[in-house]
C-alpha cells in the first residue's frame, strides 16, 4: 500500500480541489447528467493522485491508466450510504477497477454500526475498518510476508503489523480481506489475486533474503535507503520509469516483512 497523506499539501491537488469544491461541493452535484452525456466531474482529480501513486493503485500497487483506474468514493456514494458525501473530494481516492468494482464495491464496515453516519457532522462518530492511505499511515497497520499457497505457488502478502490493539487489528485484517491480499488459501478461489501476488513476490524475495542473510545490516540499510531515494527521485522527473513499487522497498527498509517459506 501507498502513504498518501501527504496528498493534501500538494500544491497541485489543493489548487484542483478548491476549484472543485466552490464549483459542485455545496450543490452536491458532481456526476454525470441524466443524459449520462458529460463525465463525472470527479474525474479531474485522475492526473494528481497519478503523480502522487506514481501511477500505481494505493491499495495492491497495480499500475495505473485511464481505463484501469476509478475514482473511489472511499465512503459509498450510494443513497442509503454516504450519497451526502459524493461532492467531498476528501472521500476520494484513486484504485485500479478491481480494487474498487471487484473487491471493495459499496463495502465499507464500521466497528460499530450504530453509529454510521447520517450527515457529515456524525462522521467524525466512525470508526471504520477500512483503512484510507489518505489518511491512515499504512506502516503502522501492515507488514508483509513471504508465503507458499497450497497451490504451490510462492506469493507476497499483507498482514497486520506486529504489536496493533485489537480495534487496529481488526482495521487491518478487515482491509486486506476485503482487498483480497493474503493467503489465496483462506479465501474464496473466485477472490484471489493469485498472479499479482506471485509477481510481486518474484520481484522482492531477493532483496529481502539479502537483507535478512546480512552480518552488516545497518551497512546494507544505508545503502538501500540510497537506492529508494534515487528510485524516488527517478520517478519525479520520469513518469515512465519503471520501477514504481516504493512502498514494498519502504516495507523492507523498515525491517516489516518476514519470509516464511
Amino acid at each position: 500500500m501507498i502513504d498518501l497523506r501527504h496528498i493534501y499539501k500538494d500544491e497541485k491537488f489543493i489548487e484542483v480541489a478548491e476549484n472543485f469544491k466552490e464549483k459542485h461541493f455545496i450543490k452536491n452535484d458532481c456526476d454525470k447528467t441524466s443524459g449520462g452525456k458529460t463525465a463525472n466531474k470527479w474525474k479531474i482529480f485522475k492526473d494528481t493522485f497519478y503523480d502522487l501513486t506514481y501511477c500505481r493503485c494505493p491499495i495492491c500497487q497495480r499500475e495505473l491508466d485511464d481505463v484501469s483506474s476509478h475514482i473511489d468514493h472511499y465512503r459509498p456514494k450510494k443513497e442509503s450510504m454516504y450519497e451526502f458525501l459524493k461532492c467531498c473530494y476528501r472521500n476520494y481516492m484513486i484504485m485500479c477497477s478491481d480494487c474498487n468494482s471487484k473487491y471493495k464495491g459499496d463495502k465499507f464496515p464500521l466497528l460499530d454500526e450504530s453509529k454510521r453516519a447520517t450527515n457529515i457532522d456524525e462522521i467524525e462518530n466512525e470508526i471504520p475498518l477500512l483503512i484510507n492511505p489518505c489518511f491512515d499511515n499504512v506502516f503502522d497497520f501492515f507488514e508483509i510476508a513471504f508465503i507458499r499457497s497450497s497451490s504451490t505457488k510462492e506469493i507476497l502478502i499483507y498482514k497486520p503489523k506486529r504489536g496493533l490493539n485489537e480495534i487496529d487489528k481488526k482495521r487491518a485484517e478487515t482491509t486486506i480481506e476485503i482487498y483480497a491480499l493474503n493467503d489465496c488459501d483462506k479465501l474464496n478461489q473466485n477472490r484471489c489475486r493469485l498472479n499479482l501476488l506471485n509477481g510481486y513476490f518474484k520481484k522482492f524475495i531477493k532483496i529481502a533474503k539479502k537483507f535478512d542473510e546480512t552480518k552488516n545490516r545497518k551497512e546494507l540499510l544505508k545503502k538501500l535507503k540510497i537506492v529508494l531515494n534515487k528510485k524516488i527521485e527517478n520517478l519525479k522527473k520520469d513518469k515512465d520509469e519503471e520501477d514504481k513499487y516504493i512502498s514494498f522497498y519502504e516495507f523492507i527498509l523498515k525491517e516489516q516483512y518476514k519470509i516464511l517459506i
